[in-house]
């Protein structure tokens, strides 16, 4: 047991003495990222999104991207350190850097029965070279999004791939309201991206919440090669446009 504390110790010294750092690269250090001046590499992405889901939109970059997933040393990464003194593990971190994404208004959409309604439909353009390389290297690592509600929980909307063939480039999410109880204040809730979107316009309003919430519904967030059209879809549930009765002559 001592022996192998020990040699986990040694080896932590070792990690810490290469990495020479555990945090993130901070304002006024040589290697924190420098806007570009004239970023030439973008993806264009466009959002769908109703009045009544308050979504919030962050880019994340990241140093030394593309590197295999054990980098040898470099000082573009910080190592930390969880768990007790005895049984502990260390991970290596790549500097990364958070910017909110800030949607333009291009329209509002027509009300379709069986869709959210109230719908801004949003667009914008992601610089992948945003910063200049430096000697970490910075790039565009992903989009993520937040609810208003919850700002802290962010769930990602695509990741950025080299390939020339990255996976789907349409994303749909629904987002449901939770009624505030005596335990709980209302929540907004959203999950996706989803492939049987059409599945649910056809839906009673009491089995939405049990669809909601059904793992099945889930689909693995597919990467987006650089240079694509990217199209961001947010439907509200609570929110529908009633489909009109048929008429009947």
């Amino acid at each position: 047991m001592f022996k192998s504390v020990l040699i986990s110790m040694i080896a932590f010294v070792f990690l810490i003495h290469a990495y020479t750092r555990t945090t993130n690269v901070i304002p006024g250090e040589a290697d924190y990222p420098i806007l570009n001046g004239s970023p030439l590499d973008f993806v264009t992405v466009t959002f769908q999104i109703p009045t009544s889901v308050h979504v919030h939109f962050t880019l994340f970059y990241a140093g030394a991207f593309g590197r295999d997933s054990n980098p040898k040393p470099s000082d573009c990464h910080y190592a930390v350190r969880s768990g007790s003194e005895t049984e502990y593990t260390i991970a290596l971190h790549e500097y990364w850097k958070a910017d909110p994404l800030s949607l333009t208004l291009q329209s509002r959409l027509p009300d379709v029965p069986g869709h959210s309604k109230d719908i801004g439909m949003y667009s914008a353009l992601i610089p992948v070279d945003r910063y200049e390389a430096g000697r970490c290297h910075w790039q565009f690592e992903k989009l993520v999004y937040s609810l208003e509600d919850d700002p802290t929980t962010q769930m990602p909307v695509f990741y950025l791939t080299s390939d020339a063939h990255g996976g789907s480039n349409l994303f749909r999410f629904l987002c449901a309201k939770s009624e505030a109880t005596r335990e709980s204040r209302e929540r907004e809730l959203c999950g996706g991206p989803r492939t049987d979107y059409a599945t649910w316009l056809y839906r009673l309003p009491q089995e939405r919440s049990a669809f909601f919430n059904n793992p099945q519904a889930y689909v693995r967030n597919g990467a987006v090669a650089r240079g694509s059209i990217v199209a961001v879809e947010f439907h509200d549930i609570d929110n529908v446009v009633e489909v009109p009765p048929p008429v009947l002559y």
